[in-house]
């Protein structure tokens, strides 16, 4: 089953990423996000300029369980901003495994 994690990276500087989030980019090959989150943690990443979740959904289905590790960026908290519970729940109908991580400040 293919890994992604929705990984909250709050303001956007890399700087105040938590450990979690900042492990789970670098272990993903392909980053899924708007422009503005994928210049800041994209490099040497397959990058995906999108928010829209059929396009996640469909990005997510073409990448290959075995080798690929998708990490969808969003901005502030992953579950209070970003409505990643719907989004989880939409994905896991597809087959796909999903994790959050969260950004906190502290």
């Amino acid at each position: 089953m293919l890994r992604v994690n929705i990984v909250g990276i709050g303001p956007g500087n890399p700087e105040l990423l938590t450990n979690q989030a900042r492990r789970a980019i670098e272990e993903s090959n392909i980053l899924i996000g708007d422009k503005r989150m994928l210049v800041a943690f994209g490099a040497g990443k397959h990058l995906f300029d999108t928010i829209k979740p059929s396009e996640i959904a469909e990005i997510c289905q073409k990448a290959d369980a075995e080798k690929d590790v998708v990490a969808v960026l969003v901005s502030g908290d992953v579950g209070f901003f970003s409505l990643a519970k719907t989004k989880i729940l939409w994905y896991q109908q597809l087959g796909l495994f999903f994790s959050t991580i969260k950004y906190r400040l502290g």
